[in-house]
């Protein structure tokens, strides 16, 4: 992925109208995001193999059986893009609910990386952002179908320019300083935080922020 200079300050005050005109409490002086030289992006085709990975995850919530969901990633020679919370959840014979619902926020994910992969009819970065995401439940139609073979989606992948990518992890990190304000101070625009959350975890992902996706501190 190639990194172009990019003026933080300029990216932080154009979020917060963006914000402003949603009705979201703004704080003008939660600082610039990250600096470009913190930052080291994965490539195309490991984004797209996450999406892969997490697709496989998502299958645990229509109770496919976890020892099958592995086999298939190991099948596919992906299993060594696991990190170890989702190969926690995939060596579990019978996952409890509460890793269940846990694994359900996976669609958030999956809808963060379909838009930095170039899906245009779902746009989950504008006022749609506080929807539930079963309202985008087509959304699983831009991905390969569960058990098949991925090669293509794979190489041909191609994410959206980095500028583009960091301008709305720098929005997600200022929702979600939103999301924290508002439970302690209502500012009357609804906000949904694990909604908000999961979406900047993958962006945060997708820029470069921690290559270990379980590490990501998604500090406000």
């Amino acid at each position: 992925m190639t990194i172009v200079f990019l003026d933080r300050d300029k990216i932080r005050r154009s979020n917060n109208v963006t914000l402003e005109s949603w009705g979201v409490l703004v704080n003008e002086y939660l600082p610039c995001y990250y600096s470009i030289d913190e930052l080291k992006p994965p490539n195309a085709s490991d984004v797209a193999i996450r999406s892969l990975i997490l697709t496989y995850v998502l299958g645990v919530t229509a109770n496919v059986p976890t020892e099958r969901l592995m086999a298939t990633i190991t099948e596919l020679g992906i299993n060594g893009f696991l990190f170890e919370s989702e190969a926690t959840l995939l060596r579990t014979q019978n996952p409890t609910e509460e890793q269940i619902d846990k694994a359900d926020w996976t669609f958030e994910y999956l809808l963060s990386i379909a838009w930095a992969l170039g899906r245009e009819n779902i746009d989950p970065f504008i006022t749609d952002h506080v929807k539930p995401s079963r309202e985008n439940a087509d959304l699983l139609d831009f991905y390969p179908r569960p058990f098949s073979d991925p090669n293509d989606f794979v190489e041909n992948a191609s994410l959206r320019e980095f500028s583009e990518l960091y301008k709305t992890a720098d929005l997600y990190y200022r929702l979600h300083w939103a999301c924290v304000e508002n439970r302690l101070r209502p500012h009357g625009c609804r906000l949904v935080q694990p909604v908000i959350v999961h979406r900047r975890r993958a962006l945060d992902w997708i820029i470069g922020v921690d290559a270990n996706w379980d590490e990501i501190s998604l500090d406000t």
